[in-house]
């Protein structure tokens, strides 16, 4: 039996913007509004909005700024949550929270908006009041789709209560890139040789495969083993998973093939890359039913190879988990 080494790695993105406390790299980008022009109308139900000018923000890297992080609001209490907006992302979830201790005069409501290229039933808006006891929490899942990575806009508006009637608002505006993350496993490979094709003596057959971080095509797997027409084999070492990967690993599917290497054994051209040869994002599903010729052989042999590739989208943050459906 012969083996060749096996790459192997992790891949997994935590994408962290905090605005209070240590600076995170993130993709998560906040458009801090650096002034505040607002108009106070007499009329209770107008509403009062800023229109700042959109800059970059830089998140300070230890304390707990309120305006110095960059957002003005049109009071002090929608300045204080603006500049304590924490959003944390991984694979299709992402968290927006406002800590808790924050000292309000008067309350102020959080409205998320979350605008996706990829909605299930049109985009989602979300509302609560800030409780200074528990603080805020806005946990949000995008829909699969078509497992790619995308970007997710949210529209946090910030609103207070006007004294004499009306409201102040305030908008922060956030991208959120969303990369889907998948646990990827493969069962161990079951071998039946149906027909064999061996002139004399046992049949001698080459189990070959690249795994699926064989991004080269080069380091081939084999298992040699011999067997009799009918007899039936588990191949352990073909079995391979990892955990969180996204469609930007580029990790192949697996390519397998067998040649008898008895004494009429030949070799064709070792096989290489399908037309969809990323192995994420994907359903689980087994492989092809149906004998399967040997690879050069002049006269071949008839075997079944069977194996599962299986898919579980990955949750965070305690968003529940989405069971992957064949």
């Amino acid at each position: 039996m012969k083996h060749h080494a096996n790459e192997s790695f992790v891949l997994a993105g935590l994408i962290v913007l905090t605005l209070v406390g240590r600076a995170y790299a993130a993709t998560a980008v906040l458009e801090p509004k650096t002034t505040a022009q607002w108009t106070v109308v007499a009329s209770p139900t107008t509403n009062i909005q800023t229109k700042p000018k959109v800059a970059t923000v830089t998140p300070l890297a230890t304390g707990t700024p309120t305006v110095k992080v960059g957002w003005i609001g049109p009071t002090d209490n929608i300045t204080k949550v603006a500049n304590a907006i924490q959003i944390q992302a991984k694979s299709l979830n992402a968290l927006i929270s406002i800590p808790p201790g924050l000292a309000l005069s008067r309350p102020v409501t959080i409205s998320i908006a979350y605008i996706s290229p990829r909605p299930a039933a049109g985009n989602e808006r979300r509302t609560q009041t800030y409780v200074p006891s528990v603080g805020s929490k806005f946990l949000y899942g995008d829909p699969e789709g078509d497992g790619e990575a995308r970007k997710v806009h949210l529209d946090i508006t910030l609103t207070e209560p006007r004294p004499g009637g009306g409201i102040y608002s305030f908008n922060v505006p956030a991208d959120v890139m969303l990369d889907p993350l998948y646990d990827v496993e493969i069962s161990p490979l079951i071998f039946t040789l149906v027909v064999g094709c061996s002139n004399i003596g046992a049949n001698q057959i080459d189990l070959n495969w690249y795994a699926p971080n064989d991004s080269t095509y080069r380091k081939y797997q084999t298992v040699h083993f011999a067997g009799q027409e009918g007899e039936r084999f588990t191949i352990r070492e073909f079995a391979w998973a990892r955990s969180e990967v996204s469609a930007t690993a580029n990790l192949h599917k697996v390519v397998v093939w067998y040649a008898e290497t008895g004494i009429h054994g030949g070799f064709g051209p070792f096989p290489g890359p399908g037309q969809e040869n990323n192995l994420v994002p994907g359903k689980t599903q087994t492989s092809l039913a149906g004998l399967v010729n040997s690879s050069g052989s002049t006269q071949d042999c008839q075997a079944t190879l069977d194996f599962t590739v299986s898919y579980q989208l990955r949750a965070y943050f305690g968003a529940p988990r989405v069971r992957d459906h064949r």
